[in-house]
This record gives structure tokens, sequence and C-alpha cells, in this order.
């Protein structure tokens, strides 16, 4: 009979006595010479039968066994490998081939589609994303029990997949896998933003009430703290964060709400919000910067962040550390990085799918929820300085310098990881707005300079083209323009006018077109596009005299 002592704990021995009793060796014999009638029943003859009949019973022992287990509830990962271990056992009983002349055993391996399908009937896979032509590539999630969420790690995969089967071999994993992916239902994920996954279960904003995790929810990542409602702030000899946030924002009431934004918006890990955040100081050292990023860390959780800088997200082989993360941090950005490129930075802030081609498995696609925060010394430096990109930037600056003292190490490395002190953090977090971010003074000043910097003259056709009102402007003109421009504001170009013109046509506002052979100007010009060259250029040092009958080589127009 099957030993009870190794079977699950919520097995008892009623729910046994339901299933068919296992068969003697005897009755078993019985039944190998029914089968045999023909055979004499000489001693050789019973001994061999007898070797079947244990063989077969050993076969039906198995088969019972998986059946008990397979009646336990499943309420932890623990308790789903013992279900998939069980499910392979009753697989390879059930295929089992003994032979009845010598009592051989023949036991199958589990193929990729029977694992496939013990996978697909034990655990809720899904394919996330809106996009259904980009679905057709992306990776499968699983529920994950403990966690509370939806998970897609190709090396998790492959563990459950050799849970069942553990000689499957990598091409065995892979067809396992796609056959997973081919056949798991495409859900879109969760985004609300009343919703966050704290570490002890789902908070509703609506409700104010700490919800169980429910795989209805199709959540990626979670914080790692929990969710304390009647947490309070501590006071750490004196030292208070709420009154360093306020230090930190130097008394500007809307730069301190964009402080507890960033926090809130990191602590509410899928929503995503289309907006990175940059962390910018000049470079002085203790700033308060480095101690807030890791405040920001200690929320999430070491397993729940992803360290990217600016420059690594156009890498589609690193992108996969950061699937599924609540936050992707860069730590001290090296200041002269060019980001020639930042298409995939553009879409993993706001959400949409991106190529994730992790080294030696196969490229898919996915999004990300997470909150993304860049760290620098200096304002960073983009090709593309157009709205798509620095229209999501907020940046934060951290102007103070605090002393080198024992009291101000304890900020960062004891006070910031008081589980009382992120228990509060978390609590005031949940009840801040963050579908409409603060646009500080500050933040759009910033940005302006990066603009500045990263391409003046698609900054300068943004900000100063508009104040021209002729409908045909000759290059010279608006290279004379440019030059005065960038003296005003302390910014000299060396450019040259051949290169400005290139760069300029690349600029030209909707409705404007370039033109390089002779055009007259005529009537299109206005006087007044005079006054403002010289309102920017008071000593006359980039002089310019229009000739509106003179037919100019190069110069742009109004299209009608």
């Amino acid at each position: 009979m099957i030993d009870f002592m190794e079977l699950p704990p919520d097995i008892d021995q009623g729910a046994a006595a339901e299933l068919t009793p296992i068969d003697s060796v005897d009755n078993l014999v019985e039944q190998l010479q029914e089968q045999h009638p023909k055979a004499p029943a000489t001693p050789a003859n019973l001994a061999k039968w007898r070797t079947v009949a244990k063989a077969m019973q050993q076969q039906q022992a198995e088969l019972r066994k998986a059946e008990l287990q397979l009646r336990a509830p499943v309420r932890s990962k623990a308790d789903l490998i013992q279900r998939l271990k069980a499910e392979a056992r009753l697989y390879k009983a059930e295929h089992t081939k003994i032979n009845d002349t010598t009592g051989n055993v023949t036991t199958p391996r589990i193929p990729p589609r029977a694992v496939a399908d013990i996978l697909l009937n034990n655990i809720k896979f899904v394919i996330i994303g809106k996009d259904n032509k980009e679905n057709a590539y992306k990776a499968p999630y699983f529920y994950d029990i403990d966690q509370g969420i939806y998970v897609s790690l190709q090396r998790e995969l492959e563990r459950l997949c050799l849970l069942v089967e553990r000689e499957l071999n990598i091409k065995g994993r892979k067809e396992t896998i796609e056959y997973i992916r081919l056949e798991a239902p495409t859900v879109e994920p969760t985004e609300n933003p009343a919703l966050i996954v704290c570490n002890n279960g789902i908070y509703n904003k609506a409700t104010k009430q700490l919800e169980p995790f429910n795989d209805q929810y199709k959540f990626i990542s979670k914080i790692a703290t929990n969710l304390n409602l009647d947490a309070s702030e501590p006071d750490f000899n004196g030292w208070k964060l709420s009154e360093w946030i306020k230090e930190l924002s130097d008394g500007d009431q809307s730069k301190e709400k964009l402080i507890w934004q960033l926090i809130a918006s990191t602590v509410n890990a899928n929503y995503v919000q289309p907006y990175a955040f940059f962390l910018v100081d000049n470079g002085q050292g203790r700033t308060g910067k480095s101690t807030f990023e890791t405040l920001l860390k200690n929320l999430v959780g070491k397993a729940n962040y992803s360290s990217l800088m600016l420059v690594e997200f156009e890498h589609d082989f690193k992108l996969a550390t950061a699937m599924g993360r609540a936050l992707i941090i860069g730590d001290d950005n090296n200041p002269k990085d060019y980001n020639e490129n930042s298409a995939n930075f553009k879409s993993m802030v706001t959400g949409d799918v991106v190529l994730i081609n992790p080294k030696g498995l196969p490229p898919y696609t996915d999004q990300s929820t997470a909150t993304i925060v860049q760290s620098m010394n200096s304002l960073p430096k983009f090709k593309d300085a157009t709205g798509g990109t620095l229209r999501r930037l907020k940046i934060i600056r951290f102007n103070h310098q605090y002393p080198d003292t024992p009291a101000g190490r304890k900020i960062k490395d004891e006070y910031i990881k008081d589980t009382s002190l992120l228990e509060w953090v978390l609590k005031k977090a949940v009840t801040i707005d963050i579908e409409r971010l603060e646009d500080t003074e500050e933040s759009r000043g910033e940005v302006r300079e990066i603009k500045q910097q990263s391409d003046p003259i698609a900054y300068f056709m943004q900000e100063y083209f508009p104040e021209l009102t002729s409908e045909r402007i000759p290059t010279a003109f608006l290279f004379k323009y440019f030059l005065a421009v960038m003296a005003y504001e302390n910014n000299p170009s060396r450019i040259t006018q051949r290169a400005f013109t290139e760069r300029l046509k690349e600029n030209l506002p909707e409705g404007w077109k370039y033109e390089r052979n002779r055009k007259y100007v005529g009537n299109w010009w206005d006087d007044r596009d005079m006054d403002v060259l010289n309102l920017y250029d008071r000593k006359n040092v980039y002089p310019y005299e229009p000739k509106p009958r003179r037919a100019y080589q190069g110069l742009i127009y109004k299209k009608y």
C-alpha cells in the first residue's frame, strides 16, 4: 500500500480511500495467468509473473501517489513545484511500458508538447501588451503566486520546464516555451494609478483599502515595502525626512511637490509615468542627491530596480535587465556623454514597445512601466533636442552642499533604511496625485538650457524664429540672426554659414520650404524683422542690409 507519510500534509486517509485500491502482487499474478492461458504455471513462469506483477504494482503506486498529490491546494511557489513534480510523475507512470514477459520497465521522457501542456494546465500564462502586431513577438509572462505579480524571465521559464522533465535539452526547452507563447492568451496590462502593488498586497486608492494579490490584475512589478496605514513619521535625533525634502526644495513649494510626486511615481510601479526625472548638481559632492537615490532604491527593494545609464538605453541587450522593474536608475552619468540616439529612451519613458535582445537568447519585444531616474553632475546632451524628447524630462537640481559629519553619514547609512521611515514614506506616497506633474520654473529653465547646448539651431528655430514676420527670408539673414541670439544668451557659436544652412533645412517649421535657386524676396520681406535682429545685436556686431529687389541664392519661404 501507499506510504502516507510521503504524501502532502493536506492529504489524509479519507481522501486516499476514494481512489481505487492498489492490487496485491498475488492478484496481479492471477491477471497475468489469465492473459497467458497457454503458458503453464511452472515455477519459472510464476517467478517471472511475480517480477512483472511487482513492477505493475509499483506503477499503480506511482499513479495513486501522483493523483493524491495533485489534490493538494497550491498556495505558494513551493506548492506549485510539488504540483509540477506530481504531474510529471503521473505522466511517466501513465506512459510507462512493462514487458509482461521479461518484466523490463521502460519509462519515457516527457516530450516538449506534453511539458507545455502540463505547465499551461497549472500556471497562468499570458502575453501582456496593447499592440496586437507587436504581441506576436513577445515572451510569455506567468503569475508568480508568491510575489502576486506576473513575471517574464527566460531563466525562470526554463527552470519550470526542467521541473517537469529534468532531461529536457536546450532545444526542447525552447520548443516548450514557444508552444506556451503561441497558446497563452493576450491581455492588456493593468495601468490603473489607483492601484499600487505593495509588498503585502494591492492598495486601492479609491476604497483606501489594502486588498490581497489577485491574478486578475496584470501587474508586472511591485515594491518591497509593506503598506502600514498606521505608520507615522519617525524622528532620528532631530532629523526628519519631510524637513529634509523641504530643505532640498529651497523653499519652493512647487519643487517640493515635484519631489514627492517622483517618490509617489516610483512606488506606483505599474502606472506609466510618461516623464523621466533627472537629478542634477554641479559635481561638488555631498549634495544629498546620492542619498535621495538610495531612498528610492530602499523603497522598491533590491530586486525591483535596475541600474541603467542614459546611453545604455540604446543597447537593446542591456534593456533585458530593466524589464519588470519598478525603478530604472542611472547613477553618475558621464557629463561628457552625447546621446546620439534616444529612440529607446523615449519608448521606455512612454511605455511603448522596445526590442529586447539578450545575449545568447532569442530577441523579443516588451514594454516597461518603470519610473526612470537619471543622476548626473551636469545637464544631459541629446542630438534629438526636439520636443519629443525634452518635453518628457523633469529636472530637479540639488543645490546644497552638506558637511561630511558622522551625523550626516547616519542619514544615508541608517535612517533612510529604517523600516518605520520607509513605511511612512509609502503611506504618504500613496495619497499623492501623479497624473499631473508639477512643471517647475527650475525644470523649464534647465530644459531650455539642454535645448541650447544639445542642438542650438533646433533651439533657435523653436524659440526665436516665431518672432519673425517675413514670408521669404534669406538664409544669410537667418544666420546673422542666429549668431546674434547665441551671443545674446552668452553662448556664442562658431558654426559656418554652410553648416548652419544644412541644419536649418532639417528644422524648418511646418509650412516652410528651403529654396536653393535664386529667388526674389520682394514684398514678402517685412522690415520689422530688422528690428528683431537689432534687439539682440545692439552693438551691430552682426550687420545685415536687406535688399528686397535682389534675387537671393538660398532662402526659405512660406508655402500656400
